[in-house]
């Protein structure tokens, strides 16, 4: 950020001596409209606002000016501005929502040969493992499981994910159709600020384990990518950024963005991120994301205070769109949390708390 406000004023500097030889009122009509542009610029990227267009335009001035093409500079300048003056769409209106009865019947699972709690599940892409993490009370020690499938709501115990956790918190799983296995961790978040990380997973353990490369960490202690999910092709990332205040456990805020990765197999934030996800986010928390196969269905976990948590399904008709308003599955009641679904997207889990206990449960999808 601080290498594009440098490069932002570079740019004003060169319309300033680019236009010096130049009198009367056109020198500080272009120096004003550039000034503007400058805050415009500042205050979007503060606001998280996709700054693409805007700082495009800009960066066309130069050249123009280059070109002694006075009226195309000030031109550029004035669509700019006219841009950066439009308000920001709104977030979501919260409480109200819709309701959707996608899923139903819910069932509890069974975890044989494990009788801890068990939290924000992951299923690999033909839905035959299972992956989870135990509590994350502050006197447990969190790690990463999983279990291989037995029947439609039993699993069987492998037990503690190996490679894959540290003396610190690991949790909230995510795997693509690859084997290439994402989470949460805290391991290194107090020296970087780093808190996503991926493995390979062989069937046994995790190897080639390394944060994720990208521009995807925040840059302000305080904030943190709680949670993400990768898309089943590990093309996609779907990202929870939460901001903490000192001594809360909870977050103050909680958006989702959406990150891409390169051909070098760096995830970064997608220039439309913003606009894919206007109606999903709220002032109310957003996160647990997860995204269908076909990326027309993305469920997320909403908490708004003075509720309990639910689970979401926000959808769209194609990919290029964004997505459209949200709705609650009715089928999933009380406190839940942290959905989850294999490719063909006929079952859901997820858990749910009651009596102070961590469990999971599963859903079908409905002809």
């Amino acid at each position: 950020m601080k290498r594009f406000f440098i490069t932002i004023a570079a740019l004003l500097l060169v319309i300033i001596v680019a236009i010096g030889i130049f009198v009367g009122t056109t020198i500080q009509r272009l120096q004003e409209k550039g000034a503007k542009v400058e805050s415009g610029l500042q205050q979007w990227a503060k606001d998280k606002r996709d700054i693409t267009e805007p700082y495009a335009l800009a960066q066309q001035v130069k050249p123009a000016l280059d070109a002694g093409e006075l009226k195309q500079a000030e031109t550029l300048l004035d669509n700019a501005l006219s841009i950066l003056n439009e308000p920001a769409a709104p977030k979501a209106v919260l409480p109200k929502h819709g309701d959707s009865d996608l899923y139903g019947n819910a069932q509890a699972i069974t975890i044989d040969g494990y009788d801890g709690q068990a939290m924000e599940p992951a299923l690999s892409a033909d839905g035959q493992t299972l992956f989870f993490n135990n509590e994350k009370e502050a006197s447990a020690q969190t790690d990463l499981h999983f279990a291989t499938r037995t029947g439609d709501l039993t699993f069987k115990y492998a037990g503690k994910l190996s490679g894959g956790n540290g003396d610190k918190l690991d949790a909230i799983p995510s795997i693509d159709e690859s084997g290439r296995f994402y989470f949460t961790s805290l391991r290194s978040y107090a020296e970087n600020l780093q808190s996503l990380y991926t493995g390979k997973f062989n069937g046994r353990e995790l190897l080639d384990l390394r944060a994720v490369r990208g521009d995807i960490t925040p840059k302000t202690p305080g904030e943190i990518n709680m949670d993400a999910s990768v898309s089943v092709d590990g093309r996609q990332m779907y990202i929870a950024r939460a901001r903490f205040e000192r001594g809360s456990v909870v977050p103050k805020e909680s958006d989702l963005m959406l990150a891409n990765i390169d051909g070098y197999g760096n995830f970064r934030i997608a220039p439309d991120s913003f606009a894919q996800l206007i109606n999903v986010n709220s002032d109310a928390l957003e996160y647990a994301p997860a995204i269908s196969a076909d990326g027309l269905e993305l469920y997320f976990t909403r908490a708004i205070e003075g509720d309990v948590p639910h689970i979401m399904v926000a959808t769209r008709s194609n990919t290029s769109r964004p997505f459209d308003a949200p709705k609650a599955l009715v089928a999933l009641e009380g406190f839940t949390e942290a959905p989850a679904t294999p490719k063909d997207g006929q079952e859901m889990f997820f858990h749910k708390k009651e009596g102070g206990k961590y469990s999971l449960l599963r859903v079908v999808r409905k002809k």
